[in-house]
């Protein structure tokens, strides 16, 4: 019934959730922060939209509603190869939720680790890939976490987006080819790779030219939005949100502060939450 109604009604969605972000994403940026910070800024408002209309099953009215959240307590510890190493969770976190009357019918979030293009390459930290790659047991300021569903489902949750700078746009056509920006599931970065990764302190490269035939519409910003809000892309990990609950602590989620700590990262995370609701209330 979700699928129907968002079929049906798509253009509202995209109206007040994709459009605003593939916008955003185009914008001139030097820095990932900047379109973080613009991510969040802009869904500060909040937008929320109720209309009629007639649906299967007696639904009546439909809802879409955009918040936003933002922390910057997102560096966690981990053990990889049976080395210590420490990276910072994802950028973006894309929530959705299905509501029927009132009461939550399905949740799902993927993970968006943002990268712009530097000169001709992407370059990728292998702490970082190590852990949006592999998601394994994790420490964060004195709790535990072993989030064994993303680690399981990498393809459908765990993602890159390989962004071009403001000054590549027109050499490039970077922003006509992939509308937004090209967002790879994390475990396809390594057939593009220039390298391996073996310890945390390393990194490799994507280069442009070898990621080219990966540009296409199937791998674009635009349709990761389209299968993130009819939840193709997700999941719902309880220790991941338990996590998410503790950096984020907003009252829709139910997991408490992290204990106090020093450890904040210079670039903050953002959790964009879309929620669609159905009721049979006209």
């Amino acid at each position: 019934i979700f699928r129907y109604a968002l079929r049906k009604h798509w253009w509202l969605v995209k109206r007040i959730f994709v459009e605003p972000l593939i916008s955003l994403s185009l914008r001139d940026y030097d820095k990932e922060v900047e379109l973080i910070n613009n991510i969040h800024n802009f869904f500060q408002e909040k937008p929320f939209v109720s209309i009629s209309t007639n649906l299967p099953m007696g639904f009546r009215s439909l809802t879409v509603s955009v918040e936003s959240y933002k922390t910057h307590q997102r560096r966690v510890h981990f053990s990889h190869n049976r080395n210590s190493c420490s990276a910072e969770t994802s950028d973006l976190v894309f929530q959705v939720d299905y509501q029927v009357d009132g009461t939550l019918y399905s949740s799902k979030f993927s993970l968006v680790q943002l990268k712009l293009l530097d000169g001709s390459k992407w370059d990728v930290r292998c702490n970082q890939y190590f852990l949006m790659r592999y998601w394994p047991e994790f420490m964060a300021r004195g709790r535990k976490f072993n989030p064994s569903t993303l680690r399981y489902n990498v393809g459908i949750s765990s993602f890159y987006f390989l962004g071009a700078r403001s000054n590549f746009h027109d050499k490039l056509s970077f922003s006509k080819i992939t509308l937004g920006g090209l967002v790879l599931p994390t475990n396809l970065l390594e057939h593009l790779s220039s390298g391996e990764c073996t310890t945390c302190r390393e990194e490799f490269s994507i280069k442009y030219a070898t990621s080219h035939h990966t540009l296409l519409y199937e791998n674009s910003f635009w349709k990761f939005l389209a299968r993130t809000v009819f939840q193709e892309y997700g999941v719902f990990d309880d220790e991941y949100f338990k996590y998410l609950s503790s950096i984020f602590n907003h009252h829709h989620l139910d997991g408490g502060s992290l204990e106090p700590g020093n450890e904040e990262s210079g670039t903050p995370s953002v959790l964009i939450k879309l929620t669609v609701g159905l009721s049979r209330q006209g």
